[in-house]
């Protein structure tokens, strides 16, 4: 998943609920971001909106099958006793959120090597639970626009108080562009059924170089094609 991150330095209002800084998802990305403004030399003033009842909610849908590609390496060669070996064996580590507490990596949630998304969201549930992030919970920003009287920024929030900052991070996960050549009659992978039995005896395009029980097992046919390459429909 990427991130892009939005930032502008802008004026404070003085009407209305405010926060120096706004987070707006409690992902991953969200998350960490929120671990460094409240454990900075100076903390921060910030919030985190998300709008679901729970962090990372992405991935209670996602991935389909629940299998992340991202590998789970607990053992590196290398303890932890020393600066240096506790880098190394951080960028070995493609779960764990950076942060002091050695009680919070991902290597003592799961043991597998490619751990499950339900795995994943306990760990960073965990992490939540003890770090205690300023998050607001069921808030949906409806809309982000700059107020030219008075140069600040206006994040909407549903159903609550607009918000002004200073500072506007936006954490969010690439999406599909548009346009283009249309998608197969069963539409997008998120919509599509992951059970084999729907695939028994039909063609299918799998994009992405995952193997999965409904590629595998099912399907007369399976066109398939990597990350990066090209697809054609329609014989265009």
């Amino acid at each position: 998943m990427r991130v892009f991150l939005w930032s502008m330095m802008l004026v404070l209002s003085e009407t209305r609920s405010r926060s120096d800084y706004c987070i707006i998802g409690g992902g991953p990305a969200g998350l960490q971001m929120a671990h460094f403004m409240q454990n900075s030399k100076k903390p921060m003033d910030y919030v985190v909106f998300e709008r679901h009842s729970r962090p990372a909610s992405f991935f209670q849908k996602f991935p389909r099958h629940r299998k992340l590609i991202s590998i789970n390496k607990r053992y590196t060669g290398r303890n932890s006793s020393t600066p240096e070996n506790r880098e190394y064996n951080l960028r070995h580590d493609w779960h764990s959120f950076i942060t002091d507490d050695d009680g919070l990596l991902f290597k003592d949630f799961s043991e597998k090597y490619f751990p499950s998304a339900d795995e994943y969201l306990q760990y960073v549930e965990a992490f939540v639970r003890r770090t205690k992030p300023l998050i607001k919970y069921r808030h949906s920003v409806t809309g982000v626009g700059r107020i030219k009287a008075n140069s600040s920024i206006n994040a909407g929030i549903a159903n609550k108080h607009d918000r002004y900052l200073y500072v506007l991070h936006i954490e969010k996960g690439v999406q599909a562009q548009k346009g283009g050549s249309s998608l197969p009659e069963n539409g997008p992978s998120d919509s599509a059924s992951s059970d084999a039995a729907d695939a028994s005896g039909q063609t299918m395009m799998k994009r992405g170089k995952k193997e999965e029980n409904v590629v595998l097992q099912a399907p007369a046919y399976c066109h398939r094609n990597g990350e990066g390459e090209r697809t054609r429909l329609g014989g265009r």
